[in-house]
């Protein structure tokens, strides 16, 4: 899977993919799977915030993820995934740090 490279302006109809590492949970609903995100994407300086559901997630662990940027009126740019899901790495450091 490609990493994806975002831009500013938010896309509300185009599903796109992206992947990387979870570095911080800022929220999590053990009820019903919705959580809240960052995630550090390869050759990206700044976190994204993505929101969607999984049954468990928890930093430290690799993503993927599919879905729309999306412009909240009070959080910002975040990307609101339809699909996410835990991934197994696949290069050296990812695997190294299982």
């Amino acid at each position: 899977m490609s990493v994806f490279s975002y831009s500013t302006k938010a896309s509300s109809i185009n599903n796109q993919s992206l992947a990387g590492l979870v570095e911080r949970v800022t929220f999590h609903n053990t009820d019903n799977g919705f959580c809240i995100i960052k995630v550090k994407v390869n050759h990206k300086k700044d976190l994204i915030t993505i929101i969607g559901n999984s049954a468990t997630i928890s930093a430290g662990q690799h993503i993927e993820a599919s879905g729309i940027w999306v412009n909240d009126k009070e959080y910002g740019l975040q990307f609101k995934a339809h699909t996410l899901k835990v991934s197994v790495p696949t290069s050296i450091d990812g695997i190294e740090n299982i």
